[in-house]
């Protein structure tokens, strides 16, 4: 018997937050909706990305799904929104010492790249964190993914989970109220399920499917999907020889099919190089902060 299997499941869900609780990053946004003459409608409305960072060659990227960072992109484009505030909500590790978020300057101004392709198993997106903001999240003792952290998602592993945010678990914003007034802001709370490998659900789609990670998700009874945890790393345990438990980030997860609660994962071993390429080219064009 393994060190996690010595556990009980009130343990093991302490120890793996205590790992991913490091590693939780939401993007936390307000907006508001115009109409055709440019006018709001005066309400804001909570926007929750669940995501992570990563840290290519010192320099740190937020990541998260790439088909949220698109649609995020296109309602800004669209007009038909405005984004009032936008940073990061790191104060959910059990190590957190600030409830105040980082603030994030205009959404617009960050350097960011997204990809979302179903045929080539590739759904990440990327925004690099400029260092005055990585401060931020280092003081709430936020840990960086690096690359001897990737995980090889052909290995196996002795547990699989997933942490993020379940938008059915959020409250939504008070009247006239701030996401970053702390008194008064929309609340969240994190989830941690299990998971279990499984093959590609080709049955359920009726078509073909590219080389994802698949996983069936081990919800509670409770919760009726994972609306929202789009971008949450998804994480692979071993149990060593010597009592110790070695952790990797094997995926990103990306899509689910709610019948089968089968999840999509985009491989860390295939998403990690694409990062990387974008780094070197904001370093080619001198948008990096040394």
């Amino acid at each position: 018997m393994g060190f996690l299997d010595s556990l009980s499941p009130d343990e093991q869900y302490l120890f793996f937050r205590k790992i991913y609780s490091r590693h939780l990053v939401c993007l936390f946004a307000s907006y508001v909706l115009l109409d055709d003459a440019g006018r709001d409608d005066g309400v804001e409305r909570p926007l929750i990305v669940t995501g992570f960072v990563m840290d290519v060659d010192g320099h740190w990227f937020y990541i998260t799904a790439g088909h949220v960072l698109r649609d995020i992109n296109e309602l800004v484009k669209s007009k038909k929104a405005i984004i009032k505030n936008f940073g990061f909500k790191d104060d959910m590790g059990l190590h957190a010492v600030s409830a105040h978020q980082t603030m994030l300057p205009d959404y617009e101004d960050i350097p960011k790249k997204w990809l979302d392709e179903e045929s080539t198993a590739m759904d990440v997106a990327a925004m690099y964190i400029r260092p005055l903001y990585r401060a931020g999240l280092q003081a709430n003792e936020i840990a960086p993914v690096e690359e001897y952290f990737w995980g090889d998602h052909s290995e196996n592993f002795d547990h699989y989970c997933v942490c993020g945010v379940a938008v059915e678990l959020t409250s939504p914003l008070s009247p006239s109220s701030s996401v970053f007034d702390n008194s008064r802001s929309s609340t969240f709370y994190p989830v941690l399920l299990n998971l279990s490998p499984t093959t590609a659900p080709e049955a359920e789609t009726g078509k073909k499917l590219a080389d994802w990670f698949f996983a069936k998700v081990q919800t509670p009874t409770d919760l009726k999907g994972i609306e929202g945890m789009s971008g949450a790393a998804i994480f692979g345990l071993r149990n060593m020889p010597d009592g110790d438990v070695n952790v990797c980030v094997v995926a990103l997860q990306s899509r689910w099919l709610p019948n089968s609660r089968v999840a999509y994962g985009c491989r860390i071993k295939d998403f990690g190089p694409w990062v990387r390429s974008f780094k070197e080219r904001l370093s080619a064009e001198g948008k990096l902060v040394e």
